[in-house]
């Protein structure tokens, strides 16, 4: 194959997640051949040294992260096009590094899921729904970014979605590019990739597990008030349903039953502000409109929305759940039955879900210097004390989000907010915490950058502290190192972070050490040193 038509040429501007241009000397867009073929075009074209970037489907994506541009060398970005058309198939025995970029297989027998790198989730998700129905599932695999995730990309980044489980806990097998040559990697080696944000080679395909769910989705959302106290009581009411038994073919609860939780999603009446004023009026907006009312009805400020599979029809599941079926009116966690609202949707309730934080992180501020970004720390509740460990980590929750309020109202020269939302299953607490702030000042708004930090180090402290008393787990960031470079910070280094969160480090740190410098030109202190 000759290298026009490997090399395809990417002629948009390319942008980061926060939309900051992204520098390289040339793009290209991938769809056919292999890396290897790829790589010695390129190094036809731009000399035997050159260090590649690799860029989402949609955009630069979060884990470009601009460093100094390596000396001797031309910055190539990446890009896996995505697939309109992928190319599925059944197959048994079916060896990892032989899957094309845009190749779908099936092994039913194995009940494993083979993945080009240019596949998205939602793709993943649609192949096993068409071959074998709607009830088999890849666990993780529920990402808000389904619709244009792709495998291998999500494998890198470290993404979890409402599950609170890293799609890469699925994968048993990738195909990588390491520079030199694909090879596989399986087994414990696996993590010491996952999440590593490219820094240590592209992943071509991926081998996955799938599992067959109850017989019957189901949505629907609950009215709560946002203290310590209520939402210790939900969660422990509702946590066997949250810890799965997922290690064989069919999921199943924590005492082995076919009803299972996959997402519970938290938004507080006033995170709903910024969707409200943007004035539209449609299907999704409306129904918010009606949630919101119910809260009122209901007394409570905040909202849960409940996703998941079950063996029976909703109305029967909801039963199950009630306190005392003897005692009027019906209730769940001590949440009055008649405020809840089901959606016969659940498509339609992820929207309404999702429309909340969206148009919440897509703000925009006037000033001109702007600050945007969240808490994300997610916190694996121990099973044995789901209600006391929720109520201490809210408690720490409301702490930080009050000095930031506070802090906020006492700056004249600095505009902000924090918004409270994020992930309520106990199996993976995170509590995002959307904040946005801006001023006309540059030196009033370093010193507001500089405070929320230290702020947020002092709330990660305290969920650190958390653990360490309740048994609960630290599990890191949803987008891994990206996510996890920054929290060393707030422990004094990773000697000294939460077990898990070092364990992960030191295995990350091993594989980007010594990865090639055509990806790890890239990482960030302290994964590689400087």
């Amino acid at each position: 194959m000759t290298s026009r038509k490997l090399l395809k040429t990417l002629n948009s501007q390319i942008v980061d997640g926060e939309n900051n241009a992204v520098v390289c000397q040339q793009a290209y867009a991938i769809d056919q051949g292999n890396l290897v073929e790829v790589i010695n075009a390129l190094k036809t074209r731009y000399g035997p040294e050159i260090f590649l970037l690799p860029l989402s489907a949609t955009s630069g994506g979060g884990g470009i992260f601009q460093r100094a541009a390596p000396q001797g060398g031309a910055i190539i970005g990446l890009q896996f096009t995505p697939t309109a058309h992928p190319a599925v198939s059944c197959a048994r025995g079916h060896a990892t590094v032989d899957t094309g970029l845009d190749q779908i297989v099936i092994d039913r027998d194995n009940h494993y899921i083979y993945a080009g790198a240019a596949i998205t989730l939602d793709q993943l998700t649609q192949a096993l729904a068409a071959e074998l129905g709607p009830r088999y599932k890849v666990l993780g695999a529920d990402l808000t970014s389904y619709s244009y995730a792709q495998v291998g990309a999500t494998f890198m980044t470290g993404g979890m979605g409402p599950q609170r489980r890293y799609f890469s806990d699925s994968i048993s097998e990738i195909a990588l590019f390491d520079g030199a040559e694909v090879k596989t990697i399986g087994g414990d080696d696996l993590s010491h990739y996952a999440g590593t944000y490219g820094w240590t080679g592209i992943v071509c395909a991926v081998r996955c597990r799938f599992q067959k769910m109850p017989g019957n989705e189901i949505a629907f959302a609950l009215p709560v008030n946002n203290t310590p106290a209520k939402l210790g009581k939900l969660l422990q009411h509702l946590a066997p349903y949250c810890f799965l038994q997922a290690s064989t073919a069919d999921v199943q609860n924590s005492h082995g039953q076919p009803a299972v939780i996959l997402g519970i999603e938290h938004i507080t009446t006033n995170a709903m502000a910024p969707m409200f004023a943007q004035g539209v009026d449609n299907i999704i907006t409306r129904r918010a409109h009606q949630l919101a009312q119910k809260c009122t009805d209901a007394n409570a400020d905040g909202l849960v929305f409940v996703n998941g599979f079950v063996d029976t029809d909703i109305d029967e599941f909801l039963f199950q759940l009630v306190d005392n079926p003897d005692i009027e009116p019906l209730s769940i966690a001590d949440i009055n039955l008649e405020h809840s609202e089901i959606f016969k949707d659940p498509e339609q309730m992820r929207a309404v879900r999702e429309a909340v934080p969206f148009a919440a992180r897509t703000q925009a501020p006037a000033g001109r210097f702007i600050y945007k970004g969240h808490t994300d720390a997610t916190i694996r509740l121990n099973i044995d004390s789901v209600e006391s460990s929720m109520q201490r980590l809210w408690q720490s929750n409301e702490a930080y989000v009050s000095a930031v309020s506070d802090y906020f109202d006492c700056q004249p020269r600095v505009r902000g907010q924090i918004l409270v939302y994020g992930h309520m299953n106990p199996y993976g607490v995170d509590p995002h915490n959307r904040l946005t702030f801006a001023s006309d000042e540059q030196q009033a708004f370093t010193e507001a950058v500089d405070h929320v930090h230290r702020l947020r180090d002092q709330f990660l402290v305290a969920l650190q502290d958390l653990c360490l008393n309740s048994g609960s787990e630290f599990i890191g960031g949803e987008k891994g190192a990206g996510s996890e470079h920054e929290m060393f910070d707030a422990f004094g280094g990773p000697d000294h972070a939460p077990a898990a969160l070092k364990q992960k480090f030191k295995k990350q740190y091993q594989a980007i050490q010594s990865a090639s410098p055509m990806f790890n030109w890239r990482a960030l202190p302290p994964y590689i040193e400087c």
